[in-house]
């Protein structure tokens, strides 16, 4: 059987391939041969049909002819049956892998939603001494602190934020660091956050339990000058928003934060709520409004209820504008907001109703960005639980312009401060302000600049008294200039005439003459070193007689090693001069090192620094500072850690990897836009990350976000945080780029929105 299918087989296969090959393209010319294939065809197809039969009777298998092209095609599939099996790449395949040993599941992916968490100890000791002819004292204490956050991303419940300070001090009682003192040797403070809530597709919540800032509503926020007050309460408060409309509450126990390392809950007597509301249209018209209830007395100096007669109080605001927040060039801005209050409890001599009207605005056309305002108070005016300035009336002005290489800026303040009646006796004072700065580049390596100010103070004293008035003036000049392959040298004068410094001692009066120096030349993006050195000569007479003596100054950053960094800020001049904020040797010095697995160690020492002290009013408020002989010294241990998928890393969502974000908050006094040695830092200004995530700065004025999503962010200061006449340099915010595992270093000047 199978001797005669491979027979037939053969046969059928020649016989198949014989018949084509007889020529058919010319019929004609062999006739013949068509005849005998047609005729040969039965006789040779029947004895192989007759081989084919199987002895069983079984059917023979049945035989197709197959022309040229369908022989090929069997041929090539025989071919690739006979080939060898492809190769297959399993390296990528994690089934065909052994699980390794204490792996766990397969399935163990990261939880959804990134968890970042720190911790940090802070150990200090502080030193007070006092050594005046009529004044000895030496005062020590020292005191421990503890900061713990955690930040837990969820997908459909926002993000949740747990902050909790403790601190511990021992020793004399002395008004020490950045905040003050604080009652008693212990205190707490804790917040829980709940940010971003979705409620629906558009309409998101964030509330707030613990420690916190009283809101005020979006509308009715500062803006240039007029500040309605920055209260703290114990208790619970909620903000719902949609990118137009937003409604905020809250309830708590007046409070303050004071202390050290870490400021922490200190109760004040009574409470404080509010209910606000803001809207914003498609057309740029905006309405909000804002009720406010305080009640307590006994309290501290400058509150608004410090009066024991006073014992609870209601004020509202009521705020109508036009115009976007940020202005672009060919835009104008216009808010009027009105104030009323009302206090229960006072005596009869005392006025218990006031109101008064801020009218403000803004305008940038033609690169020309122009603010104004007028405002004008009845007296004992309040909003919360903080008197703004009583029967203050006034105006201002200012106008500032950039172009490729010269910017500059002209202002005009004008007040009037008249207590007819209330609690100030001081009679009236009306002061008058023009200041003026203005930087030109004269080619790629070389700069002038100027920035002057001319105050005058005109103040009625009392009846029988003759009127007195002051005159200061402040100005400073600066020429930047690259000398070969040197890095930049700056030459500056400083001019003072009777300017108010500080408000602890007399006005300066004098010149300093000043020599600064930068010593490196690199311009990496990141780890970036700073090595700045001043020398210079100051002549001081702002007592009886003349004083001449030395200053210099030294403004440091520099990584050791790549885990290693030492920074710092030191100004040096007379201990008897009047010159600066600040005599002897004073500054910051500080260093930090990487330990591994999210540790990190340092240190920090202070020494002299003028601290910053707010009259406790709201409106259009001046702060204060005063020297200070202080000293501390302190020592940390920081421990960062994350884990989880990260849903969306701090700021902006979709970035891929992470960085660092580390600055300074400093005061630029002459509104240049660098810091100098004797520029020092400004504590406790809360620092907003895309108005979303936020810090605040220590005492030198330093802040830091550990965990930044890379790619492009914006910085802006929350500014009822800082202290007026002081307010932002760049209304906007600051643009700062974070690389991937990279550190973005940024320093943000405040400069004075008014006043001497």
């Amino acid at each position: 059987m199978r001797m005669e299918g491979r027979f037939s087989y053969n046969f059928v296969k020649i016989f198949t391939f014989a018949v084509p090959a007889v020529p058919s393209r010319r019929p004609s010319s062999m006739p013949w041969a068509r005849a005998v294939a047609w005729g040969m065809g039965p006789l040779l197809l029947s004895p192989v049909s007759a081989l084919a039969q199987s002895p069983t009777g079984e059917p023979a298998p049945r035989i197709e002819a197959l022309d040229a092209m369908q022989a090929e095609q069997a041929r090539l599939h025989k071919l690739l049956a006979n080939q060898p099996a492809a190769y297959q790449d399993k390296v990528m395949d994690a089934s065909a892998l052994p699980s390794l040993e204490g792996a766990g599941d397969a399935d163990s992916a990261p939880a959804q939603g990134l968890r970042q968490q720190w911790i940090e100890s802070r150990y200090g000791l502080l030193n007070s001494r006092t050594d005046t002819a009529s004044t000895r004292d030496h005062r020590q204490a020292h005191e421990l602190g503890l900061r713990a956050e955690l930040r837990q991303e969820t997908l459909n419940w926002g993000e949740w934020i747990l902050q909790a300070d403790a601190r511990q001090r021992r020793g004399d009682w002395l008004n020490l660091g950045s905040t003050a003192p604080g009652e008693g040797d212990s205190g707490t403070r804790l917040t829980l956050r709940n940010l971003g809530l979705p409620l629906t597709a558009t309409t998101w919540a964030d509330v707030a339990l613990g420690d916190q800032a009283a809101e005020v509503t979006d509308t009715l926020r500062r803006s240039y000058r007029l500040m309605l007050g920055n209260s703290v309460i114990r208790g619970a408060s909620a903000r719902i928003h949609d990118g137009q409309s937003e409604v905020s509450a809250g309830l708590g126990t007046r409070a303050e934060l004071t202390g050290n390392p870490y400021p922490t809950h200190v109760r004040k007597p009574g409470q404080l709520a509010w209910l606000g509301a803001s809207h914003r249209w498609a057309n740029r018209w905006f309405i909000g409004g804002q009720l406010n209830h305080a009640s307590g007395s006994g309290l501290s100096v400058n509150s608004a209820f410090n009066d024991p007669w006073a014992a609870a109080g209601t004020s509202a605001a009521l705020t109508l504008g036009f115009g976007p927040e940020w202005l672009e060039d060919g835009e104008h801005r216009v808010r009027a907001i009105a104030l009323l209050s009302h206090a229960d409890g006072l005596a009869d001599t005392r006025r218990r109703s006031a109101a008064g009207l801020y009218l403000e605005g803004g305008l940038n056309h033609g690169g020309h960005r122009h603010v104004w305002g007028l405002y004008a108070t009845q007296p004992q005016l309040f909003f919360g639980d903080a008197y703004l300035n009583t029967d203050n009336r006034g105006l201002y002005w200012r106008v500032d312009r950039t172009l490729s290489r010269l910017s500059w800026g002209a202002g005009l303040d004008v007040s009037q401060l008249a207590s007819r009646q209330g609690w100030s006796q001081a009679g009236s004072q009306r002061q008058w302000t023009a200041n003026g700065n203005a930087q030109y580049r004269i080619d790629r390596s070389s700069s002038v600049g100027l920035s002057v100010s001319v105050s005058q103070t005109r103040q009625d004293a009392a009846a029988s008294e003759a009127r007195r008035g002051q005159r200061s003036l402040y100005a400073s000049g600066f020429l930047q200039t690259q000398f070969g392959g040197w890095a930049p040298t700056r030459f500056r004068v400083t001019l003072r005439r009777n300017q108010t410094l500080v408000v602890d001692d007399v006005r300066a009066t004098g010149e300093q003459y000043e020599w600064e120096q930068e010593w490196v030349t690199s311009q990496q993006d990141t780890l970036r070193p700073e090595f700045t050195t001043t020398l210079g000569w100051a002549r001081d007479r702002s007592s009886t007689g003349q004083q001449v003596y030395p200053t210099a100054g030294l403004l440091l950053r520099q990584w050791l090693r790549p885990d290693w960094q030492v920074s710092g800020n030191l100004h040096y001049t007379s201990r008897s001069g009047n010159l600066a904020t600040s005599r002897g040797l004073s500054g910051s010095l500080s260093t930090e090192l990487q330990l591994g697995r999210g540790w990190r160690a340092g240190a920090m020492l202070l020494m002299n620094q003028a601290k910053t002290q707010t009259t406790g009013l709201a409106g259009t408020s001046t702060a204060q500072l005063i020297r200070s002989n202080d000293k501390s010294f302190h020592v940390f241990v920081r421990w960062d850690g994350s884990d989880g998928q990260s849903l969306a890393r701090t700021g902006q969502p979709g970035s891929t990897g992470a960085g660092r974000i580390e600055g300074t908050v400093y005061f630029d006094a002459n509104r240049d836009g660098e810091q100098q040695a004797s520029e020092g830092g400004v504590a406790g200004v809360e620092v907003l990350l895309d108005d979303r995530y936020r810090t605040t700065t220590d005492s030198a004025g330093r802040f830091e976000f550990p965990v930044v999503a890379t790619g492009h962010h914006r910085l802006r200061l929350r500014l009822e945080s800082v202290p007026l006449p002081w307010g932002t340099a760049q209304e906007a915010g600051q643009a700062i780029e974070v690389p991937l595992r990279g550190l973005a270093q940024t320093r943000i000047p405040v400069v004075r929105v008014g006043g001497e």
